[in-house]
């Protein structure tokens, strides 16, 4: 996904995640709040150290809520899709109908003169 949404230049890119974070069981770690999870939870590929401490600072007077940041993160995900897939077929619409608009103006252009050469 953060290909895609780097590639076709939208809007809403891939936000950071801690993939790796997990606690006792499942409900612990999904009614998480208190402090962002250490570095070592987040996939280095895809957020730098800088990005981190970034986030650190984001959440330094506030509660880290795993349950909200997933949240948000799936959304952010199915926004940069459907923004991925707008532009898609924007382009695709926009160089299919080029051609179209081309070969119907030649085409136009041919009858029109067919149509002066003949009368």
């Amino acid at each position: 996904m953060a290909k895609l949404a780097k590639d076709w230049k939208v809007e809403t890119q891939k936000d950071h995640f801690p993939h790796y974070f997990y606690l006792e069981n499942l409900k612990a770690t999904i009614y998480y709040v208190g402090e962002i999870p250490e570095y070592q939870f987040f996939e280095p590929k895809r957020t730098s150290e800088s990005e981190y401490l970034e986030m650190v600072q984001e959440f330094k007077n506030k509660p880290w809520s795993f349950l909200s940041v997933s949240e948000n993160y799936i959304l952010g995900d199915c926004k940069a899709l459907y923004q991925v897939l707008i532009t898609f077929f924007q382009n695709l619409a926009n160089k299919f109908l080029g051609v179209f608009r081309q070969s119907f103006h030649g085409s136009l252009k041919e009858l029109f003169f067919w149509f002066l050469t003949t009368t």
